[in-house]
C-alpha cells in the first residue's frame, strides 16, 4: 500500500480554442485529503450615516462559522416553511445583514481555507476530495493531508500579531493543526463532529480567560446542521417521504444551533466593544438540482451563505444588496483592528460598507470547486451583478444564470447569450492569469482505520 497522491495535471481542452486558454485549469489526481485523521485518532438600504473608524480602543471579534447552512433555510433569511432560527431573527433585527453573501466553494475545506487566508481556493491549493476505494480503506490505506500554505499569514496568527488572545473551537475534523487551521491560536480545541453542546462546554471552559482583561478573538465552528442530519425535534418525523426526512432532519438542527448561539450570547454577555459574526462556509443542497447535500457542484444553494454582523453600538441595523465574499472577512477584520491591508488579500474589507457606505465597483467573485473521485472534474465560476457563469472541466460545458430573473437557476442561457458568456470567460481567464498560486503543501499521510473510514463516510467525506 501506498500514499494515495500524486502530482497536479493540466486538464488538456481543444487545441484550437481560445477557451482552452481562458478557463482550462490544474486538476490534481491523489488525495489530498482534508481530514483531521489525526483527529479521530486522538490527535486530532437606508439612510446613509458617517463612516466609522478603527477605534483606538480594544475591540473583541467574536467568528460563528455554521457548518453547511444556506442562507435561505434561515429565518432572518425569509424562511417561510417554519421558524428555524428565531434567535438569530432577533440578532438580525439590531445587526447588519448582508443578502448577498458567497462562499468561494462549496466544501469545508477549500472554503475555511479562503477564510482563512483571503485567498481564493486556486490560489491556496486547498481543494476538494479524497476518495478511495472500499478496499484500500479496509487494508488501512494511508491518505496524504492537504494544508495551507506555510508561508501564508491565517487568520488567528494576524490576530494574535495584532495583539489579541485568540482561542478556536472547531467541530469539523478537517480544522485541525495537521491542515494549518491551529497555527496563531493560544488556544485551539479540534473535535470530530461531537455537536453543539460539547463546543458550548468549552468556551464555558474558557469563559473566565476569555473574560480576563485584553482583547480577544473567538472563533467558534458549529457542525449540527452537517450531515448525517441528526434526527431530533421539533420537526423531524421519519414518516414522511424520505425526500423530506432529511429536510426536517436539517431544519430541526438549525433550531438547535439557534439556541446554542442564544446560549453563547448568554455566556459570555459580550459588551459593546464587541463585535459578532455569523456566516457559513457554505450550503446545502436538497435536490435543487438533483442532489443532496454539498457536492461538486455551484448553484447558490451551496453558493449563498448568511452573513449576519452584529455591532449595535456601533452599527445601525440595515440589509445591505451589495455583493460581499467570505474572503472579505480578514480584510474586514483587519481593518477593525487597526491592521495595515495586505496585498495578497482577495477580498475587500466592507467595513465602510457596514455604515451605510457602499461601494462603486461591482464585485467580481470566482467561487471554484475541485472533485477528485474518478470523474476528476473541476467546476469554476464568475458572479458578477445578476449573472453567474460556470464552467466544468475538462468537458468546458458551459452554464449562465440571471439570477435575478432566475434566482433557482434553472434556465442555462448560454446558448442564447454568448456574448456575455465570453466576457464570462475572459474575466476568469484575466483572473487565473494574473492571480499569485502558492505551491501545494501537504503534511505527513496519516493512515485510515475501517472504523474511521465509517465516521467519515456518515460526514460524506468518503464514498
Amino acid at each position: 500500500m501506498g500514499v494515495l497522491i500524486s502530482d497536479p495535471m493540466k486538464l488538456k481542452g481543444r487545441k484550437d480554442s481560445r477557451r482552452r486558454r481562458g478557463v482550462a485549469a490544474e486538476l490534481h489526481h491523489g488525495l489530498p485529503v482534508v481530514l483531521a485523521l489525526l483527529l479521530l485518532s486522538g490527535a486530532a438600504c437606508s439612510k446613509k450615516t458617517e463612516t466609522p473608524k478603527p477605534e483606538a480602543r480594544p475591540v473583541n471579534i467574536v467568528f460563528i462559522l455554521l457548518d453547511a447552512v444556506r442562507a435561505d433555510h434561515l429565518t432572518p433569511y425569509g424562511y417561510a416553511r417554519r421558524d428555524t432560527t428565531p434567535f438569530l431573527k432577533s440578532l438580525a433585527e439590531k445587526s447588519v445583514v448582508f443578502d448577498r453573501a458567497y462562499a468561494t466553494s462549496t466544501w469545508t475545506p477549500s472554503s475555511m481555507a479562503s477564510i482563512f487566508t483571503s485567498l481564493n481556493v486556486n490560489q491556496h491549493g486547498v481543494f476538494t476530495g479524497y476518495v478511495a476505494t472500499k478496499s484500500a480503506l479496509e487494508r488501512g490505506e494511508i491518505i496524504a493531508l492537504n494544508r495551507i500554505p506555510s508561508t501564508v499569514e491565517t487568520l488567528p496568527e494576524v490576530m494574535k500579531r495584532l495583539g489579541y488572545r485568540t482561542f478556536g473551537v472547531a467541530d469539523n475534523l478537517n480544522i485541525c493543526e495537521q491542515m494549518g487551521f491551529s497555527r496563531g491560536f493560544d488556544h485551539f480545541s479540534p473535535h470530530n463532529s461531537a455537536g453543539s453542546d460539547v463546543i458550548n462546554e468549552q468556551i464555558l471552559e474558557w469563559r473566565d480567560a476569555i473574560r480576563s482583561g485584553g482583547r480577544y478573538f473567538l472563533y467558534i465552528h458549529y457542525m449540527d446542521a452537517h450531515l448525517p442530519y441528526r434526527p431530533r425535534a421539533p420537526w423531524y418525523d421519519e414518516k414522511v417521504k424520505p425526500a423530506e426526512v432529511r429536510r426536517e432532519a436539517y431544519d430541526s438542527n438549525l433550531s438547535l444551533l439557534d439556541k446554542r448561539i442564544r446560549k453563547v450570547f448568554e455566556m459570555l454577555d459580550f459588551s459593546q466593544d464587541t463585535m459578532v459574526v455569523v456566516t457559513a462556509d457554505h450550503g446545502e443542497e436538497f435536490q435543487d438540482h438533483g442532489g443532496v447535500g454539498h457536492k461538486n457542484q455551484l448553484y447558490n444553494e451551496l453558493l449563498r451563505v448568511p452573513m449576519i454582523v452584529y455591532f449595535p453600538q456601533r452599527l445601525p441595523p440595515r440589509r445591505v444588496a451589495e455583493t460581499v465574499s467570505t474572503l472579505d472577512l480578514l480584510p474586514t477584520f483587519r481593518e477593525l483592528a487597526g491592521d495595515r491591508l495586505s496585498r495578497l488579500d482577495r477580498g475587500v474589507s466592507f467595513f465602510k460598507t457596514l455604515a451605510g457606505s457602499p461601494t462603486q465597483e461591482p464585485r467580481t467573485l470566482f467561487p471554484m470547486r475541485w472533485s477528485e473521485t474518478e470523474e476528476k472534474t473541476a467546476k469554476k465560476g464568475v458572479v458578477r451583478g445578476k449573472w453567474k457563469y460556470i464552467v466544468t472541466l475538462p468537458q468546458e460545458k458551459e452554464e449562465l444564470y440571471d439570477t435575478e430573473e432566475d434566482p433557482r437557476e434553472r434556465a442555462n442561457l448560454a446558448k442564447k447569450n454568448p456574448s456575455m458568456v465570453a466576457e464570462m470567460r475572459m474575466r476568469l481567464e484575466d483572473f487565473e492569469k494574473n492571480t499569485r498560486v502558492f505551491p501545494r503543501e501537504f503534511a505527513r499521510p496519516a493512515r485510515v482505520s475501517p472504523e474511521q473510514a465509517e465516521q467519515l463516510r456518515a460526514l460524506g467525506y468518503l464514498k
